[in-house]
């Protein structure tokens, strides 16, 4: 078979546009519905490598050689290739995916030279594209794109669309496996991803390369609309981020530069470092925010004892990162500031800014964000409009609303002038497109000429392209009815987005009552005014910030005392909500309240401090702060310490069933910061207190908590525990109705037998006592505390010398329930155990897998002594297994400067790690003889940060 590389459909067939007549809808007349494949060869680079050009070169020919022959049996049409990767089509989808499997199997049984092992990863979806003089385009040809991205070498995956086509047609043997819905590089709505199985094929593949992966540290959020041309700026914004520091997207409001950046950001992150992070500013009413927004987004807590830039400089120094600052206008000359400090402290940050004008700071590259491409001034008929990014979106967005819409040679020259009028700003597309639900392109135009007239009068002193946005908004607000203004307006006291609950808890007022609201929400979703997102089994609403500020700015114009209603109303919901999963957390819906709570926290935040600060309500915010302790104690929040500031001003005006856990909470965070004798006891004096308020008020629940406490840290300093105190414990498992108290007070008497970090003896003993907690808390559904005692049974098989593989074994489960439920702490303290057990059976590859989540969460939490000193312990024993002993030797200082005092306080070392420190200490005495003392205090004068960047520099990513 001749080589056809590169050659296109047109290239081997000539024009494929037919002279005759076309059909009315002359749009879909250059469309097909076909099967999509791509495949491209894993590695390729080492191959290089290793094999050298020219023998490298005969791999790539059979490779060539063996895809052309599946495709040529399969009906395949090769549309190109690009160095290693494929393109074809298929008329259907049963042939596209026998042809993959069909190379994956043709691979495997290639004689290939020197033992080399060529791995192809294939990714097969189904849908339309279009076609013109450069081939075939549409976003669901980039669609099968991505997902060949996310496979590995010797892996065939399949969209939905393929996988419904071909499930009941696969040949005997074959089947599919669901891997669930990824998040691809488009940041597009989740697809749900199908693995082909066969006999003879690879089956265990690491998980897939998607943005859920774990490994591409970063929080770009999802978008469930695709994103629509402007691919050479893409490239434009990929490549300036890869050559400068700092860059600045500056353009007109909804000129889409958020979008642009996350698209660009989306296509890096898989390049080395530390991910890419969105800040997102547009929330922020004070520009002094800034800085607190880009430690919150890091996981840092501004430190009392520096000023914000500083720790700000601190948290950044050592990332190799990229920071998107969105939605900059409003705090430019802070963010400036901000940028200039980062410029000058983190050399290895770069930053991607979104502005209305560029920031000013020395160093800065301005890439000016125009509006879409416009079809030429003369064009009319939908082959000279369609192509061009302007009338792609709006054709996109229009069908998105009504799946009838169609594109005539009559409508093409009306929407390319509505785009045109609209000087194809994507909101403004957007807003437009959403009306052709309910009106004809004619209607549409008329009244887009006419509004643009009434408008184009204002202030000569805003820029035309902000009078242009004012006017789409203004134009469709103004379309909309009173009801819709209203519920429009009220809807702006959400925070990150609100479900329809939230929606009609805030907006049902006066005659429009709360089954009314879900049809005025429907109708905004419809008019582009609010966001529409699945999430899970439910669907989530956001409005686009612009449209967010347009309708705040009219909430205000109302009156204080509309503002204060829907604020209260805010309050009101979440407050009836973090009973609600107060009570579930630990009984029986634990992951479900995690997730909801995850959404919801930018809403519960904003309804404490709303509470607290207004006239008669602190109580209230209390009660909501106490509700949510389970909560924020299981996730290890940040960003709480402030609300529990506030609250404590409070908290004696409250009753003693909501101070109770609000204490306890304070307590809790307060006793991870200790290292020495004199706060411990201070704690212990703090959780007799809280006993005693728990008591009076009968929360049985937190009384027993904080008597596990008292437990803890009166053991860990070896003393006794009050005789009245266990004759309460014990009297709380035996006779209390509520499962998670008996088991909470199972877990407490576990504890007693331990005298200070507790022997392996004394840990069996408690054993008993472990399992029966365990069984309370699963009858409960308690996740949280299953977790809990799942990591004090790991323990116990450490100690007892247990073998491995039941520590494993142990570990593993209860590191899926911690990811199940989202218990981040839990999860964190798991990931070290397993990092410690693959660290003593000499893996250091897999230590560095589970220490990076690790590393990143303990970065977030400087508190978090002992689990930093764990993780130094596992890293320098991988440190030590390389052969790098001088950062073994550093991290052994760490080890010991950081829990020589915290084994006096309770923490656990089991026999094994302590025989793994003293032969890494052997092993390193003995081979940087004089210069391991040297290297020893270098690591015990190090920070927490310090530790964490230094385990980092082997198991590192995200931000520190």
């Amino acid at each position: 078979m001749a080589p056809r590389t590169g050659r296109s459909r047109r290239d081997r067939r000539g024009p494929r546009v037919s002279p005759r007549p076309r059909p009315k809808d002359q749009y879909h007349a250059l469309t097909r519905t076909l099967t999509f494949l791509f495949s491209d060869l894993e590695g390729s680079t080492a191959l290089v490598r290793r094999l050298g050009d020219a023998a490298y070169a005969d791999v790539l020919a059979g490779h060539h050689r063996v895809v052309r022959e599946a495709l040529s049996r399969w009906g395949g049409e090769e549309e190109g290739t690009q160095g290693d990767a494929f393109f074809a089509t298929f008329e259907s989808a049963s042939a596209g995916v026998g042809c993959a499997v069909d190379i994956e199997r043709r691979l495997l049984a290639h004689p290939w030279p020197d033992g080399v092992r060529v791995r192809v990863r294939i990714g097969v979806h189904t849908g339309e594209a279009r076609e013109n003089e450069t081939g075939l385009v549409g976003y669901e040809v980039h669609r099968a794109a991505r997902i060949a991205a996310v496979g590995h070498g010797g892996q065939v995956l399949l969209s939905a669309a393929t996988a419904g086509l071909v499930e009941s047609t696969l040949d005997e043997g074959v089947g599919l496996i669901d891997l669930g819905p990824h998040r691809l590089k488009d940041l597009g709505r989740p697809e749900t991803i199908f693995q082909v199985a066969a006999p003879d094929l690879d089956a265990s593949f690491p998980p897939l390369r998607s943005l859920d992966n774990p490994e591409l540290a970063n929080n770009l959020p999802a978008s469930l609309s695709p994103f629509v041309g402007r691919t050479q700026e893409v490239t434009e914004v990929v490549a300036r981020v890869r050559g400068s520091r700092l860059i600045t997207l500056a353009g007109a409001g909804g000129a889409g530069k958020t979008r642009l950046a996350l698209q660009a950001a989306a296509e890096l992150l898989e390049e080395p470092g530390d991910g890419v992070w969105l800040v997102e500013l547009a929330p922020l009413t004070n520009p002094q925010d800034v800085i607190p927004a880009v430690l919150t987004v890091f996981g840092v807590q501004p430190d009392a004892d520096e000023s914000p830039e500083a720790t700000l400089v601190r948290a950044l120094r050592g990332l190799d990162a990229l920071v998107i600052l969105d939605n900059c206008e409003h705090v430019v000359d802070e963010v400036a500031k901000v940028a200039d400090l980062v410029g000058r402290g983190a050399p290895r940050v770069r930053i991607l800014a979104t502005s209305r004008e560029p920031l000013g700071v020395g160093g800065e590259e301005v890439v000016r964000v125009r509006s879409m491409g416009l079809a030429p001034p003369d064009a009319e008929t939908v082959a000279e409009v369609v192509g061009h990014d302007a009338i792609d979106l709006f054709v996109a967005r229009a069908r998105a609303h009504d799946r009838d819409f169609t594109l005539t040679d009559d409508g093409a020259r009306l929407v390319a002038s509505v785009c045109r009028r609209l000087d194809g700003i994507p909101l403004a597309i957007e807003l437009a497109a959403a009306r052709t639900a309910s009106m004809s392109l004619a209607d549409l135009h008329d009244r887009l000429d006419q509004r643009f007239r009434l408008l184009t009068g204002g202030s000569r002193n805003a820029l035309p392209r902000q009078q242009t946005l004012a006017a789409a908004i203004a134009w469709s607000y103004d379309l909309l009815t009173e009801v819709e203004r209203r519920v429009l307006r009220r809807l702006t006291v959400f925070v990150d987005g609100f479900d329809l609950a939230a929606a009609e808890a805030v907006c049902a007022i006066g005659d429009l009552e709360r089954v009314d609201v879900d049809e005025v929400v429907g109708s905004l979703v419809s008019k582009s005014l609010v966001g529409a997102e699945r999430d899970r089994e439910s669907v989530r609403y956001r409005l686009l910030e612009t449209v967010r500020q347009f309708s705040a700015d009219a909430l205000v114009a109302q009156g204080p005392d509309e503002v204060t209603d829907a604020r209260a109303r805010h309050a009101d919901h979440f407050l009836a909500r973090s009973a609600e999963g107060r009570v579930a957390l630990t009984h029986g819906a634990t992951a479900e309240w995690m997730h909801r709570f995850d959404l919801e926290w930018g809403n519960l935040r904003a309804a404490v401090l709303f509470l607290l600060d207004g006239p008669g309500r602190a109580v209230d915010g209390l009660r909501l702060l106490a509700n949510l302790m389970m909560y924020i104690g299981s996730t290890a929040r940040v960003d709480v310490r402030d609300l529990l500031a506030a609250a404590l001003e409070h908290v004696e005006e409250a009753p003693d069933e909501v101070r109770a856990p609000i204490l306890l909470e304070d307590v809790m965070v307060r006793s991870s910061r200790i290292a020495d004798e004199v706060t411990l006891r201070g704690v212990v004096r703090d959780l007799e207190r809280v006993v005693e308020v728990a008591q009076e008020a009968g929360d049985e629940e937190t009384e027993l908590r904080a008597l596990q406490g008292l437990v803890n840290f009166r053991r860990g300093l070896s003393e006794s525990v009050d005789v009245v105190d266990i004759a309460r414990i014990e009297s709380l498992a035996t006779t209390s109705a509520d499962d998670v108290v008996a088991g909470s007070a199972h877990l407490a008497m576990a504890r007693l037998p331990l005298s200070g970090s507790g022997t392996p003896e004394e840990w069996s003993e408690g054993d008993a006592r472990r399992q029966r907690a365990i069984e309370c808390f699963r009858r409960a559904g308690s996740l949280i505390d299953v977790c809990t005692v799942l990591i004090q049974l790991s323990l116990t098989a450490m100690m007892d010398g247990s073998p491995l593989e039941a520590t494993l074994a142990i570990n593993l489960e209860a590191l899926e329930l911690a990811r199940e439920i989202g218990a981040q702490g839990h999860y964190s303290i798991v990931s070290t155990n397993l990092a410690t057990i693959y660290a003593l059976d000499g893996q250091p590859d897999r230590v560095d897998e589970y220490l990076r989540p690790v590393v990143r969460w303990i970065k977030s939490h400087d508190s978090m002594v002992g689990l930093v000193g764990s993780a130094a312990l596992a890293g320098a024993a991988a440190a030590r297994h390389r052969g790098d002993l001088e950062r073994a030797a550093v991290l052994i200082g760490a080890v010991d400067a950081l829990l020589g005092e915290w084994t006096d306080f309770g923490y656990v070392w089991t026999p094994r790690e302590r025989a793994m420190y003293d032969e890494i200490v052997a092993a390193l005495r003995q081979g940087l003889t004089s210069g391991f003392e040297r290297r020893h205090r270098d690591g015990a004068e190090l920070s927490l940060e310090g530790v964490m960047d230094l385990v980092a520099g082997r198991a590192g990513a995200g931000p520190r």
